[in-house]
């Protein structure tokens, strides 16, 4: 059985990314909620700006206010103004959203214990280096398609 300690070096491996393109569908809209919500878990107070967020995941504003939007009605976040530039929009995650970001790194956890478990530490580590190398070639490469309807 994997031990806690390789769960957490496996998913202290994997990274965010985040595909840099269009995000209309259904299934590609899920993976933004998850990628916001990964965004805001992992950080400081569980506050970010939508600007940041747009940097942090590589989509436009208008793919991150659409975003927000949805999860705003969700409840997984509020909005705010920041208190020295009333212009730029804080995203915080609600009580909400924080238990649905923890139940998906749990979901996470549990994934990568069992594929520890058949393949091995060693293979799953080998897996996630490569995966993370390959990542970093494509965005070097910038062979990701530009965003359309913007």
């Amino acid at each position: 059985m994997a031990s806690s300690e390789q769960v957490e070096e496996i998913f202290a491996m994997t990274k965010l990314r985040h595909q840099k393109t269009p995000i209309g569908e259904l299934n590609r809209i899920n993976m933004g909620i998850s990628a916001v919500l990964r965004c805001l878990y992992e950080s400081e107070n569980n506050t970010l700006t939508a600007g940041d967020l747009s940097r942090m995941l590589g989509v436009s504003s208008a793919r991150i206010a659409a975003l927000l939007r949805k999860m705003l009605a969700d409840d997984l976040i509020e909005k705010g103004r920041d208190f020295n530039d009333g212009r730029v929009v804080t995203v915080h995650m609600t009580e909400h959203g924080s238990q649905i970001a923890e139940c998906m790194k749990n979901k996470f956890k549990t994934i990568i214990s069992k594929s520890i478990d058949r393949i091995g530490f060693e293979r799953m580590r080998e897996f996630v280096t490569t995966i993370n190398e390959l990542c970093d070639i494509a965005e070097n490469e910038n062979l990701c398609c530009p965003e359309i309807n913007q």
